[in-house]
């Protein structure tokens, strides 16, 4: 009988120290068992606690594929979503079986409303990858990845260019040819739950101008790439060639330039100056104004804008988070004093504390609420009746002439021939006029595709010297530049 009550024991302790150790080694995911319902302020708390307590930055994941469908980047990206919000996007790293608490969106279409929080799959130039977003800006997303040295090293502080990540996304990944990038979004986000925060607010200037000038206009390229060039015309060099996603902002105020057929404007893109054809509208198009202040306000509807892009104003009040002024958002209305927000047009003020009873949870638009201007009173003056009588001494005009001088000067008749020197063309160095718009497989920029764009693309597979033709040169599209793209080049031209 002691026997079995021994062992008995024995198992029991056995259980115990096994449990312990597996909530060690795979944490229990405390977001799961309470709501599904998340919140910024937890989704930062829960990342901080798996920075602690489970991956820190610069350590080694450790694969599991039964537990997270997948290892390497795919597996980290699966279990930090697990550990922050119950459950992962997807069974495989196609996106094509979700988890009913996750929605999957395709392509580069999907980063126009990226979150914190959503997990990116994406094609990079050598293979595909998975990051979880902790962050962006109008430049970078701000994310968590893991074996992006291919060491299975963990980096909660990667970031990369938007503008990358919109052309990475619409490649196919390498699983699955029919498959482009996709981007995965938890369903239960509330930022403003009901009991934990106040609403969210929207601005709307009811009004209201801007104290400021408008520098630029922002574009984006829509097609496979663009060229910005040193000067107006075909035949400037090339500065930069900006592929797709690529935003740049055409200088606000200069002339533009028709030339060639296109019209041509001054523009900037990063630290490239020069200048771009704007004129089609299938391949570059306005996304928003560039002001020289932190906020805009839309002409028709009153929004305020964040700067640069096409995103609203939106911020969370709070006791401790007072509203801002109109002042603070650079707003203005002529002759006329800012006197507070109100949650209905041509209301009265509200404060913060009102707004947090109304809307738990909401986005909720303010309007800007302005004093009347000020009227000057016109006092009337009785005119002074006093005559005063006019001067009528005249002064006689001086008729003194001037004989015009008939001295005719002879035209010059001297004639200058015009220059008939002819410029020869573009010889497939790069140096010569290129396209506006670039042809895939047009390796050496001329404009057209022949057996010199063969020669061209032997000399970037064995060098790069030509490193500025490298998105031409892959022609199957495959994110890397060898030989298939001269097998894929030679099909071409022998159509």
């Amino acid at each position: 009988m002691n026997q079995k009550i021994s062992f008995l024991k024995k198992t029991v302790i056995f259980a115990v120290l096994t449990a312990l150790f597996l909530c060690a080694v795979f944490p229990l995911f405390p977001h799961a068992a309470q709501s599904k319902e998340m919140t910024e302020e937890l989704f930062f708390e829960l990342l901080d606690s798996f920075k602690r307590d489970v991956y820190a930055d610069g350590s080694k994941y450790i694969d599991n594929e039964r537990a997270y469908s997948g290892t390497e980047c795919y597996g980290f990206a699966n279990q930090i979503s697990k550990y922050i919000f119950g459950s992962f996007p997807c069974y495989n790293s196609r996106g094509l079986q979700p988890n009913p608490d996750w929605t999957i969106n395709y392509g580069s279409a999907a980063l126009m409303d990226l979150h914190i929080g959503d997990v990116i799959r994406f094609k990079s130039r050598t293979s595909d990858h998975s990051v979880f977003v902790t962050g962006m800006d109008d430049t970078y997303v701000y994310c968590s990845d893991a074996n992006s040295d291919y060491r299975n090293t963990v980096h909660h502080n990667s970031k990369r260019e938007i503008k990358t990540l919109l052309t990475n996304l619409d490649k196919p990944l390498q699983v699955d040819s029919s498959c482009v990038g996709w981007v995965a979004h938890y369903k239960y986000w509330n930022d403003s739950p009901a009991g934990t925060k106040d609403p969210s607010v929207s601005f709307n200037c009811n009004g209201g101008g801007i104290e400021c000038t408008q520098t630029a206009t922002r574009y984006i390229v829509i097609t496979n790439a663009l060229y910005m060039r040193s000067g107006a015309g075909l035949g400037n060099s090339s500065v930069t060639l900006m592929p797709n996603g690529t935003y740049f902002d055409v200088l606000y105020g200069k002339e533009t330039v028709d030339a060639d057929g296109y019209t041509w404007a001054q523009v900037v893109e990063g630290q490239y100056s020069g200048w771009t054809a704007v004129s089609v509208a299938h391949y570059c198009k306005p996304v928003a104004p560039v002001m020289d202040t932190d906020y805009y306000a839309d002409a028709e509807t009153g929004d305020i804008f964040i700067n640069g892009t096409a995103k609203k104003l939106v911020l969370t009040v709070s006791e401790d988070e007072p509203l801002p002024s109109a002042e603070q958002l650079g707003l203005s209305r002529g002759g006329c004093e800012f006197l507070g927000w109100s949650d209905e047009a041509d209301g009265v003020p509200v404060d913060g504390n009102t707004l947090g009873e109304k809307g738990k949870g909401e986005i909720i638009t303010l309007y800007a609420v302005w004093s009347e201007p000020e009227t000057v009173e016109v006092t009337d003056t009785e005119p002074d009746e006093t005559d005063t009588e006019p001067d009528e001494t005249e002064t006689e005009p001086e008729q003194t002439e001037t004989e015009p001088d008939n001295t005719d000067t002879e035209p010059d008749e001297t004639e200058t021939e015009p220059d008939e020197t002819e410029t020869e063309p573009d010889d497939g160095t790069g140096e010569g006029p290129l396209n506006v718009f670039p042809i895939v497989g047009d390796a050496n920029g001329d404009g057209d595709l022949n057996n010199k764009d063969v020669t061209a693309l032997f000399r970037v597979i064995s060098d790069h010297s030509a490193a500025e033709y490298d998105l031409l040169c892959d022609v199957n599209e495959d994110g890397e530049v060898n030989n298939k793209d001269v097998i894929a080049l030679f099909k071409i031209l022998s159509q």
